[in-house]
């Protein structure tokens, strides 16, 4: 391995309370970066806090203003998220709406943004 590959190097993480982005953000910081881990669950997203490397925020990745507030001098930025149903029922047209914009947008809105 070769640790402190990301060392000195700022990085935004969105998606970070579970999942790929959390496993991301642990990556980052044990590579050495500093990271802004966000995510819109503020509970799933305090239990990162206190961890070396790591600064927990809430983020609406669908704000554009929002991520270029976050985002500062990153010179490392991760976009993703995930979203899992437990049955496969109909969603109702606003729910399927967010969750479009969610999976779909985000990496487009956070490059943009920046």
């Amino acid at each position: 391995t070769m640790a402190g590959r990301l060392q000195a190097k700022k990085a935004l993480v969105t998606a970070s309370a579970q999942g790929i982005g959390r496993a991301t953000v642990e990556a980052f910081a044990r590579e050495g970066a500093q990271v802004i881990a966000t995510d819109v669950n503020a509970a799933k997203l305090a239990e990162l806090d206190g961890v070396p490397g790591i600064t927990t925020r809430v983020l609406d990745v669908l704000n554009p203003d929002a991520i270029k507030a976050a985002a500062g001098e990153m010179t490392v930025m991760a976009a993703g998220s995930e979203a899992a149903f437990a049955k496969a029922e109909p969603l109702l047209d606003a729910v399927a709406e967010r969750v479009y914009s969610i999976e779909t947008r985000d990496a487009a809105t956070s490059v943009k943004a920046l």
